[in-house]
């Protein structure tokens, strides 16, 4: 294996896309303005949100341990479908709550036969704490704390439905809206970049997301995300347990395209819109390690009391 003062050539070109990737991430978090994808916005006392966040999955390529591509072994296909109910409720300005669980039906395929498996994969209960409004000059920013617990799935069953550990995830969100504003001299309704970022303590990985928006019409908006897993830790063989290379060593950065619709506002953005909206998205793992090539599918119904 080619060595460059001590270190392989995969660690290096690893630490070239992390590279990479924070700094996208970071400015897009110390540019002004800034607005992060719904996350940074507080419901007041009383309000409600919820989401029901549908996925399809697949993939019959894998990132292996060095970040190249291979094809699934005995040339098979892991498939999933992952709906996904998120809840928020407003317990006062300052804080809110949150509730998460996903149901997954995994199948796996090859030329030895078919594997599918189904169950809850997590649940899924945390608070979010406002740390400033969207007021003048200063955006939004609030601070987000979740803990995952994993759901009463069968281990033993293939193919797996996570790594089944419990973690504990802490999340910095800021965030700023500007309307009537002009993008390369081009006027546009709406107008927002924003991120995120945190610290999985339980299984030290570092979560991350940006994106950049338009809002071409009244009741629509078209967005641009990088979504994506830092591993603080890196190997330089394969990992001998499937469980591990989830918990410990998985990262990935998957680029995302979503258009959400309205009746009033863009809800998904302003937060402010009462009623039900809906999104429409597609997405592609385009880096990782110990990890799959996967394409996927969104469809996104939210509703706001």
């Amino acid at each position: 294996m080619t060595q460059t003062y001590g270190y392989t050539l995969h660690q290096i070109k690893g630490w070239t896309m992390r590279t990479m990737l924070m700094l996208l991430l970071l400015i897009s978090l110390l540019a002004l303005p800034t607005r992060l994808w719904a996350n940074a916005w507080m419901l007041d006392a009383g309000e409600g949100f919820a989401e029901v966040y549908n996925k399809f999955y697949w993939a019959t390529q894998d990132y292996d341990y060095r970040g190249n591509m291979t094809e699934k072994p005995n040339s098979g296909r892991y498939e999933e479908f992952r709906p996904e109910l998120k809840v928020e409720y407003g317990l006062c300005d300052q804080l809110n709550l949150l509730f998460a669980i996903p149901y997954k039906w995994a199948r796996w395929e090859d030329i030895n036969g078919t594997l599918e498996n189904n169950g809850a994969e997590f649940v899924g209960v945390g608070a979010k704490l406002r740390l400033s409004k969207d007021l003048g000059r200063s955006p939004a920013a609030s601070l987000q704390v979740k803990f995952e617990t994993p759901g009463g799935y069968n281990r033993d069953t293939p193919p797996s439905l996570g790594h089944g550990k419990s973690d504990l995830e802490t999340r910095l969100m800021i965030g700023k809206v500007l309307d009537n504003r002009r993008v390369f001299g081009t006027p546009v309704r709406l107008y927002h970049v924003g991120g995120e970022i945190g610290y999985r303590t339980l299984n030290n990985k570092i979560p991350y997301f940006v994106e950049v928006g338009l809002r071409p019409a009244k009741s629509v908006l078209v967005k641009g995300m990088i979504d994506g897993v830092f591993a603080t830790s890196d190997i330089d063989r394969p990992p001998a347990d499937a469980e591990l290379i989830q918990k410990k060593y998985e990262e990935y950065s998957k680029v995302m395209v979503e258009v959400l619709i309205s009746p009033d506002r863009v809800f998904g953005v302003l937060r402010d819109a009462k009623g039900l909206s809906i999104g429409l998205g597609y997405g592609y793992t385009f880096y990782g390690k110990n990890t799959a090539v996967g394409s996927e599918i969104t469809l996104k119904l939210f509703y706001r009391s």
